[in-house]
């Protein structure tokens, strides 16, 4: 997509913005009516073109610092103040753009001494930088390629392995800096944020990616993890890839294997549908302690359903042919991690065949919305 001609430029002090960038954070409040800016935005969204959004470090503005792609801007007139969502930020790598290198939207340069928040530019002054940024995608391994670094047992510090241990006890491997800190006993989330990230450097380094800041990575942890704001929740959480829990079933750092059950597991043809009665829940002692998922309940559920999402239709085997044959999440209507206790599962009643998409959708609250919200949350929108 082309750049739109004006883009957006404003203050924010240096350590703030280099840790929205390790967070991954996608918004912030800016105390100023961006009024012309949300017009912008509008123009630049009917032209299929991006608004951008340019940083310079409120403590010393001299040069600019970072940049990302406004996603939505949200007038807040009652607090007086702008709401904006942004995608992809990221640090200039070259540090030696002047702030005076911009021009105005009437055509003027920008004063050296002008130190306000809120400026619009035309984009044109900097489109060069912004084009020849290095954009380094994020580390996309494959189960077998994440075996590799795990297959030495001394890959992962203790401390490594006890964090990944208590994320895998998490439902569905999400937890935020906050928890893992508070279960390492670290005084500071700070620290939780740099161990997980340094993981993710660790299997990064392994294949001589580079995927540090200056990069332009959005974090080392996007190695082996997603991560995103769950609503209702202002914290950042992370979950991490089911890619990488195959890939530690694989090692013999585990002592039952059968405690990972694959998300793309094909149904069994002869399990007995409606006469069968399923557990859920128990806990097995390993080095990760994660629920079990049972595994003849989630072939049964497919076999009832079939391996097409309960929500949306869609039919991975029609959209990407063999490969896409039988792949399909299942979704537990309850939400086993907040029973604690073993339960008697029903295939039929409890779980539902649904997409990696709406399945992320389903738990974007927790207890998580039922099939049937966020059915009618799609018919409305």
């Amino acid at each position: 997509m082309e750049a739109f001609e004006n883009f957006v430029y404003t203050i924010i002090q240096s350590q703030k913005i280099n840790d929205m960038i390790r967070n991954n954070e996608s918004e912030y409040i800016e105390k100023k009516l961006w009024r012309t800016a949300y017009s912008f935005l509008l123009e630049a969204k009917k032209k299929n073109q991006i608004l951008y959004l340019v940083l310079a470090p409120a403590e010393s503005t001299i040069y600019l610092y970072a940049y990302a792609k406004i996603e939505n801007i949200e007038i807040l007139d009652t607090e007086k103040s702008t709401k904006i969502t942004f995608s992809e930020l990221r640090r200039f790598t070259n540090e030696d753009i002047l702030k005076t290198e911009l021009i105005k939207t009437n055509g003027e340069p920008v004063d050296e001494n002008y130190i306000r928040p809120y400026l619009l530019c035309k984009t044109s002054s900097i489109k060069k930088y912004i084009d020849e940024e290095p954009k380094i995608p994020i580390l996309d391994l494959t189960e077998e390629q994440f075996s590799l670094p795990l297959a030495d047992k001394s890959f992962l510090s203790e401390t490594e392995l006890k964090a990944i241990d208590f994320a895998c006890s998490k439902d569905d491997c999400i937890f935020s800096a906050k928890e893992l800190a508070d279960y390492l006993n670290y005084k500071d989330y700070n620290a939780a944020n740099l161990l997980i990230g340094n993981i993710g450097k660790k299997i990064a380094d392994y294949y001589s990616v580079d995927l540090s800041r200056k990069s332009n990575s959005p974090g080392w942890w996007r190695v082996f993890c997603d991560g995103g704001y769950i609503d209702g929740d202002d914290e950042f959480h992370w979950q991490i890839k089911n890619e990488f829990l195959q890939a530690l079933t694989k090692t013999d750092w585990i002592e039952d294997p059968e405690n990972f059950i694959s998300d793309n597991e094909t149904e069994d043809e002869n399990n007995e549908l409606l006469q069968t009665e399923f557990v859920e829940g128990s806990k097995k002692t390993t080095l990760i302690n994660r629920y079990e998922r049972n595994k003849d309940a989630r072939q049964a559920c497919i076999k009832y359903y079939g391996a097409v999402c309960y929500v949306c239709g869609f039919d991975f085997e029609k959209s990407y042919g063999e490969i896409g044959k039988g792949f399909i999440h299942v979704h537990h209507e309850d939400d086993i991690s907040l029973i604690g206790n073993e339960y008697k599962v029903d295939p039929i009643k409890d779980l539902k065949p649904v997409c990696p998409n709406c399945h992320a959708m389903l738990h974007q609250k927790r207890p998580a919305y039922t099939v049937e919200e966020l059915k009618n949350t799609m018919k409305n929108t």
